[in-house]
């Protein structure tokens, strides 16, 4: 289905000719074949035409005519001609104008949203939590990221903003909800779907604090921001100061503290802020709590935490300077501080002490809780941790094992497969299951490496992978089935129990008729990705050095495509409408993305700038097909290619959360990728 292992070296024997085909030569005996400007990589070094300034017909990036990242066409010679301008990229979902043409993200495809369906609650940093006495919990992070807890599982929840969230805090009992984020985002949950209220500001909005009536609110954020809430509207002021403020608590309404940037602390006192910055070193403080206006705990960076005892701020001393996020608290005496690398700090009432959890490395950015013994806290990487007394427990679920390929299971239901590692670095295959109740990992093991998967239903699917594996379960167990081949397999794909097809590495194509595997003749010698089709008679495989073949009926016949890429998924939309995804080969190894289009008659390269490789595709129709790259979705439309709006995930996992695709009748748009993210699009 796609590509994920390098190929160590290409063929001494292989070259190509002009027009695409392959041919043969032969070096010096003992020699490799030395690089030259043709578009491949000659020397088997993973660089395709190194020695020269570009791979030849490759896409290398530009800086086009209003500042945003373009492309130019590298010549046959390998060469960028100083005469070619620029080209502009499509518009993509990402707050810039990226086709200069005056507007941002004003494509259609920038008013979706990912929803999280594995692992849950997500691997976006979730910044703030707030739980409820009635057992859930609500928790909010990067990229709108919005999860309810129901008291037993998590539940994504549709948001309707991209910005990051960075607060939330409502009554005791329940709704009104208040989330600020981002360039003045806020958003309020009255009992049935979050809505963005309008700000008077379009400042970052760091932290929110809710009175005990839900009819007030105060929100605070950048350049001493301040933001109060009437029951109706949201008005705006300052704390008397310009530092940012991060966080904000109140005894009452007319009793609000915030905390921020040189470590300001800011209160008001019903008719005015004043604030104050008594230390004078550079350092932040990020959030604020307090049992009562005397007793008031602010923590910040460097591990500082500073009490207010209603006469004066005193710092307090810890053995600890890991970066305190934030500070909570049921009262005077019991008092938790949370920060970087899972750290957790306790005040019993005589001393701060550190508190073992479950959240290993990953820092730990809000707290909250509804009593002494329901205290939560989330953090990086969708972290979410509860302690109910006898320590902390991990609050996630759903399998994270790297996946690479997902598809529908007919009858109901979905199936992904990835990969895992066991405590002595053995490979073994992950098998996850999935319905509308969740996503659970399978627990027959097998092992080796599994590349790709199809189903004819719930008790008859397949998997194939290297070495010729392939195996098939009969909704109890898996076996695996006698491929006749010790060749890696690539590609699965059947159009009904007795007819499917698999493809792997030097044009292996293999065909079941319901009895076994039998090897067919496929017309190339390149290592195949991915096999799939229309009918009987319609079927096409796809795989390195543009190469692409397709069945008949009577034979599979190798196509001239004219490209040097590396081909790794197709998705046929009908006879004349079939779109082939893939890597365009680069100078430095890992090269661009690539995109071809048979129209019934020939085969030409969509002329768009996509900064990575094409890892797979799916087309539900010609005018609406979907390809994801490793860090992103596209859509295309019959015309462009687009970005979808992105999901807030950090950079740690961004670059491969989307591997795969697939689009199921009932649920629509899902992809799959790095540990183990299935995420579900909502246009």
């Amino acid at each position: 289905m796609k590509r994920w292992r390098t190929v160590a070296a290409l063929s001494w024997a292989l070259a190509a000719s002009c027009d695409g085909s392959a041919t043969h030569t032969t070096p010096d005996e003992g020699q490799p074949p030395q690089e030259v400007c043709n578009g491949r990589d000659d020397d088997g070094d993973g660089h395709c035409d190194d020695a020269y300034e570009c791979c030849a017909g490759s896409a290398v990036a530009c800086v086009t005519s209003c500042g945003t990242a373009g492309w130019q066409r590298c010549t046959a010679d390998c060469r960028v001609s100083s005469a070619e301008v620029c080209r502009k990229p499509s518009e993509t979902c990402n707050d810039i104008d990226d086709d200069c043409d005056g507007q941002t993200d004003e494509v259609p495809e920038c008013g979706g949203r990912w929803l999280w369906r594995n692992p849950l609650p997500s691997w976006n940093t979730l910044s703030a939590v707030w739980p409820l006495p009635d057992g859930t919990a609500w928790a909010v992070g990067a990229g709108g990221a919005i999860a309810r807890w129901d008291g037993s599982a998590w539940t994504a929840q549709l948001s309707p903003t991209i910005e990051d969230l960075r607060g939330i805090a409502g009554p005791a009992g329940g709704p009104p909800l208040f989330a600020v984020g981002l360039h003045g985002t806020t958003l309020r949950f009255e009992g049935g779907a979050w809505t963005r209220d309008t700000a008077p500001v379009a400042v970052n909005l760091h932290a929110v604090w809710v009175d005990a009536t839900g009819t007030e609110a105060v929100a605070v954020g950048d350049q001493g921001t301040v933001l109060r809430w009437n029951g109706s509207d949201w008005f705006g002021g300052t704390a008397g100061t310009a530092e940012d403020l991060f966080g904000v608590w109140g005894a009452s309404a007319d009793d609000v503290f915030a905390v921020g940037g040189h470590r300001v602390l800011c209160r008001w006192d019903g008719s005015s802020w004043t604030a104050q910055q008594p230390y004078t070193d550079e350092g932040w403080l990020e959030g604020v709590w307090g049992s009562s206006g005397s007793n008031v705990y602010a923590v910040g960076r460097d591990g500082w935490v500073l009490r207010f005892d209603g006469a004066a701020w005193r710092r307090v001393g810890l053995a600890s300077e890991e970066d305190l996020w934030d500070v909570w608290g049921t009262g005077a005496s019991d008092v938790y501080a949370a920060g970087s690398r899972g750290t957790m700090l306790h005040w019993g009432g005589a001393a701060w002490l550190p508190m073992p959890t479950a959240a290993g490395t990953s820092g730990l950015r809000g707290l909250g809780g509804t009593g002494a013994r329901d205290v939560w806290a989330v953090g990086e990487f969708g972290t979410v941790q509860r302690y109910q007394g006898g320590g902390w427990l991990a609050m996630e679920h759903g399998p994270n094992d790297d996946l690479e390929a997902i598809v529908t299971v007919p009858g109901g239901g979905m199936l992904a497969v990835g990969r895992h590692e066991d405590t002595t670095s053995n490979l073994w295959t992950s098998v996850v299951w999935g319905s509308d109740a969740g996503w659970r990992a399978d627990l027959w093991s097998i092992r080796g490496q599994i590349r790709d998967a199809w189903a004819a239903g719930p008790d008859d699917a397949w998997v194939v992978g290297w070495t010729g594996a392939i195996h098939r379960f009969d909704g109890v167990a898996w076996t695996r089935v006698d491929s006749g081949t010790t060749r890696d397999l690539e590609a699965i794909w059947g159009l009904d129990p007795a007819l499917i097809y698999a493809a792997g590495q030097d044009g292996t194509l293999l065909r079941w008729d319901g009895a076994a595997w039998t090897a067919l003749e496929s017309s190339t010698d390149r290592d195949l990705h991915d096999v799939r089709g229309l009918r009987p008679d319609d079927i096409w495989a796809v795989g390195d050095d543009g190469a692409v073949v397709h069945w008949d009926g009577i034979a599979w016949t190798g196509h001239t495509t004219n490209s040097r890429a590396n081909l790794l998924a197709v998705a046929p939309a009908a006879a004349n409408a079939v779109i082939v995804v893939g890597e365009q080969p680069g100078t430095s190894g890992a090269g661009t993305g690539a995109v071809l289009r048979w129209d019934g008659a020939r085969w030409a390269e969509d002329e768009e700038w996509f900064p990575e490789p094409m890892l797979d595709v799916v087309a539900v129709s010609a005018t609406d097909a979907y390809a994801v790259s490793g860090a992103a979705t596209w859509h295309f439309d019959g015309y462009v290619w687009t970005a979808l709006a992105t999901t807030g995930v950090g950079r740690t996992f961004a670059s491969d959360i989307f591997r795969a695709v697939v689009h199921d009748p009932a649920r629509g748009l899902l992809t799959a990728g790095g540990h183990g993210a299935i995420l579900e699009w909502r246009p």
